[in-house]
Order: structure tokens, then sequence, then C-alpha cells
């Protein structure tokens, strides 16, 4: 079975001794459905795409393959190929889903649910592995939020313009939040994002409050 595009890592996202990454991308914009004027504004994935069109061509390819029937099965075969690796071995997985995009449908968002819960439910595996998605999707996580895995962390991502209705459903799911704030705010009672995940890592829990400078 061929092996989906799953790229390891990027600036932000440096492996260590003990911890890998793999990120999932597709098209930004397009595939963000709850997206807000000043997210669309400031989206830094949409400036690495006009920037690179190779990589829209890849995350466009990406987006096809997540449409198939067999995209879980693929998923999973390809996360195995990694997590078998020698250097891999005995090391955490951190699964970035979508350094671009966003969960486009409620059956795409349950095919991840799926994807995360078929390694959380495995008994006597090596594989330790932890899944993060930032999103704006908040109606697709509230359609199945009592059969979200532990080990997928659904963290709200906002902006000052995100409407009252959906800080609200972000309040009653409880979910963690990521928000990006300009130089001169006050950062107090938030968690400033120092942009290194391999050290961090708060983003891959249930850490509250966590907060990036705009740059």
């Amino acid at each position: 079975m061929e092996l989906l595009n799953l790229s390891t890592g990027n600036i932000k996202l440096k492996p260590t001794d003990n911890s890998k990454f793999l990120i999932w991308n597709i098209p930004s914009m397009t595939t963000c459905p709850n997206s807000t004027p000043e997210c669309r504004k400031n989206c830094y994935a949409r400036k690495s795409e006009i920037r690179f069109p190779k990589a829209l061509q890849s995350r466009i390819l990406n987006k096809i393959e997540s449409e198939e029937p067999y995209f879980i099965e693929r998923m999973i075969h390809s996360i195995y190929a990694y997590a078998n690796k020698k250097s891999w071995q005995n090391k955490t997985i951190y699964f970035r889903i979508h350094e671009s995009g966003d969960f486009y449908s409620q059956e795409y968002f349950n095919k991840w649910v799926d994807i995360a819960s078929y390694f959380n439910e495995l008994e006597y595996s090596s594989i330790d592995i932890v899944f993060l998605a930032y999103t704006k999707s908040f109606d697709f996580v509230l359609n199945r939020y009592g059969a979200i895995p532990d080990n997928l962390i659904i963290r709200a991502s906002i902006w000052e313009d995100t409407s009252e209705s959906d800080l609200e459903l972000i309040k009653a799911l409880n979910l963690p939040y990521f928000t990006a704030l300009p130089k001169d705010a006050d950062f107090t009672g938030i968690y400033k994002c120092p942009g290194d995940c391999g050290t961090c890592k708060k983003c891959y829990s249930y850490y509250k409050d966590i907060a990036v400078q705009i740059h």
C-alpha cells in the first residue's frame, strides 16, 4: 500500500531524543468552513502556498486522498511505516493534523476520530502517539464530542472576531484554545508560545490558554 504524503517536521516541529513529529496538510482557506476575516487575513499557511506553489499542489492531492473511502486504512498504514523505523522506535510521535487547512466536513472529522481511536485502543503496542488539531469547525466536534479519544487533542483556534456563539460553544465543550495576539498585546494569564514545539509541547496536552505573537 502506497504511503500518504506526511511531513516529518518544520522549523518549529523539530524532533528530539525522545520525540518525533508527523504533519498532515490540506489546502488552506478552501477547507476552513468556519474561518473568520481576521483568520483569513493573517493565514500563514496561505502565505506559504503563494510563496511555494508546489506545497499547494501537494496539499490539494492530500485533500483528494482524504475524500477516498480507504483514507483511514492508508493513514494508519502510513503511521505504522514511520513508527516501525529503527530511529523512531521507543519515541513519542506528535502528529499535527493540519499545519494548513481544517476539518472541512463532518465525515472528514469522523475519519480522524477513527484514526486516533485505533491507536488509542491498541493493547500492548509500542506506538505512543498524540494527535493535535487546531480547529474552528466546532459543530463537527460537538457532534462527536463523546467519541473523541484521549490521544486526540482538539484545540479551539480563536481570533478577536470569533463570534460570541462560537466562544460559548468552546466553553461548553471545555476545549483548550489557541489564539494569536499582536506584539503589543497583554499576555497576562495566557501562556505565550515560545515557537519551539520540540521542547514545549504544551499544545499537545489539555493545557488551557495559549497564544502566539502575530508575526
